[in-house]
């Protein structure tokens, strides 16, 4: 009797410890920032580590702490690039910028030096981390309301997710109306991975790129959807003298969708 016990509480034990391991791999970084921003004036931006599907948010003291070394840029309309202080609070990273033309400020946020996992007990191997996130914001035009200055955006990161502002209203989504963006890796779009969008409400949704990597769905509520890709390339390899399998990239673009 006891050494069955012992079998089922080891059983129970590796059970627990691979659904730790996946929520460990299941962790991402995003942005949350209002969408619209006014010349002139002070725009706040934060970076959360966790699930926002979940309503997880890693706090410091935690494994926020995983996230610090983090390295944000603003690029301005001008294509400025302006690095972002961020402070560390209990549960987030802040920083802010002052627009000072209209027009589009891309929030760019890289986490490359995570340590090396291993997440074998998820049949995931072992793998080293690598986290983008990107958030747009726009700063409309007061003297000509007009001029949406549309944006093409192309991709910065390794891993990127771009959105398609071509039927877009101040640059933002519409209720009701597709979504559209495109999948890259290494600056080639690319189809494959796993792409989930999150709503306000928690609503999900699985998204299948075509085969030139344009995503699309259609959201049903206003306010900031976060979309989130994992792209595993094999590609072995040393950091900070550990080995690893594969290197597990994982991008996020936060989005504002209007009535």
């Amino acid at each position: 009797m006891k050494k069955k016990l012992f079998i089922l509480n080891a059983l129970i034990l590796t059970s627990l410890f691979s659904i730790l391991c996946i929520a460990c791999s299941a962790h991402y970084l995003w942005t949350e920032t209002p969408g619209l921003a006014t010349m002139g004036k002070e725009h706040q931006v934060h970076l959360y580590f966790g699930e926002i599907n979940f309503n997880k948010y890693e706090v410091t003291g935690g494994r926020l702490d995983e996230m610090d070394g983090l390295k944000t840029i603003c690029v301005g309309p001008d294509n400025k690039v302006k690095n972002l202080p961020l402070t560390k609070g209990r549960e987030l990273f802040s920083g802010s910028f002052t627009p000072e033309e209209s027009g589009i400020y891309q929030i760019l946020t890289t986490h490359e030096i995570g340590k090396v996992m291993d997440l074998r007990k998820a049949n995931l191997g072992i793998v080293k981390p690598m986290y983008y996130a990107r958030e747009i914001v726009y700063c409309p035009d007061k003297e000509n309301t007009d001029n949406l200055k549309t944006a093409a955006l192309t991709p910065c990161f390794t891993l990127d997710l771009i959105p398609d502002f071509s039927n877009s209203t101040l640059n933002s989504f519409s209720v009701n109306q597709p979504v559209n963006f495109y999948s890259f890796f290494r600056k080639t779009p690319v189809k494959g991975g796993k792409i989930f969008a999150y709503a306000p409400n928690g609503w999900s949704k699985e998204i299948d790129p075509n085969v030139n990597g344009l995503c699309s769905f259609v959201p049903l509520w206003e306010g900031q959807y976060v979309i989130d890709w994992v792209y595993t390339e094999n590609s072995p390899g040393t950091y900070m003298g550990k080995n690893f399998d594969s290197v597990r990239h994982r991008a996020v673009l936060t989005i504002t969708v209007i009535k």
